[in-house]
């Protein structure tokens, strides 16, 4: 049975990106889903994705030490599609131990030519009122995540099925709500301003031999708060609003890039206040995943509703 875990032990997140297009060797020549993909619809797309990544012939990436690949389908609708994925690794030789009162007997060999595996919840989208993007929710379980194996297998996806000459670009998503409701339910407890080069007026903390190339180094002017945290100036940092510098300065360091220490719920994030759109954002979502406590895997059909309601209610608003 499904239990919810303690939220200190585990940690499950939705981490959002985008998938664009762009024509290969021009920086800033992004083309819409139609000079990709021609006439096909969402759902055939899909549909050969699933393919050429499946059950029966996964992907295996260029080393053969990950393979990935779909475990089954939750869903595919003219503009969705989520599943359960597995992403597997191979290592050394490793051996199953079983415990029979103090004493140990292995009872199975893992070779290097078999692989380890998790399952993972994947949702991708087309926004109806965009036809540039797709959107791609990724779970994670605390630091575990399959981004980068599903980037390899998609790209070459895109390269095999449609056209060379395209390049397929995954970035992170920002979303204006979440960035907001870190800074309005949040604890911030440092702010933090750094300098990427060291400042002049630093430069005698050095000896001579270190000081040879000042931009070696980076400062860093950190201010804790020891009880509530900073209350004050919450409504001075916002998403839209690229003025923090203006706002927060001092009269003997000038800084480059702000960040924000902040806990909400028992988690830590740190926030570059001073770049809000570059915000990725992550969506804890583990106290409405019941986890199986003997397996640490999350239900994944209540995994499955909250990424579509989040994919609703807060990212694809942002898609006008």
């Amino acid at each position: 049975m499904a239990e919810k875990k303690n939220k200190d032990d585990i940690s499950i997140n939705l981490n959002c990106y985008v998938i664009s297009f762009r024509e290969k060797n021009k920086k800033d020549a992004f083309v819409t889903l139609d000079k990709v993909f021609g006439s096909k619809t969402f759902k055939e797309i899909i549909q050969d994705f699933i393919t050429d990544v499946d059950t029966t012939s996964c992907f295996v990436n260029e080393d053969k030490t990950r393979v990935f690949y779909i475990d089954s389908i939750i869903s595919l609708t003219e503009n969705s599609f989520s599943s359960i994925i597995k992403k597997g690794y191979s290592g050394h030789e490793t051996y199953v131990d079983e415990l029979s009162g103090n004493k140990v007997s292995t009872t199975n060999t893992i070779t290097k030519d078999k692989f380890n595996s998790s399952p993972f919840y994947l949702l991708l989208n087309k926004p109806e009122k965009n036809n540039h993007k797709l959107l791609f929710f990724a779970q994670s379980y605390k630091q575990f995540g399959y981004k980068e194996i599903f980037e390899e297998a998609f790209k070459k996806f895109i390269k095999d099925r449609y056209v060379e000459n395209i390049i397929c670009e995954i970035s992170t998503l920002s979303v204006a709500s979440l960035f907001e409701r870190y800074i309005r339910d949040g604890n911030i407890r440092r702010l933090r301003f750094r300098k990427n080069i060291l400042p002049k007026n630093f430069e005698n903390v050095l000896g001579e031999q270190d000081i040879k190339d000042n931009k070696l180094y980076e400062a860093e002017l950190c201010i804790t708060a020891k009880k509530q945290g900073f209350l004050g100036i919450k409504e001075d940092i916002k998403f839209n609003d690229s003025n923090f510098a203006e706002i927060f300065q001092f009269e003997d360091f000038e800084y480059d890039e702000a960040y924000a220490d902040i806990s909400i719920g028992n988690r830590r994030r740190t926030l570059n206040i001073s770049r809000p759109t570059t915000f990725s954002a992550s969506f804890d979502v583990t106290e409405k995943s019941c986890i199986n406590m003997s397996t640490n895997h999350p239900d994944f059909s209540k995994l499955n509703d909250e990424a579509i309601n989040i994919l609703k209610e807060e990212v694809l608003p942002t898609f006008k």
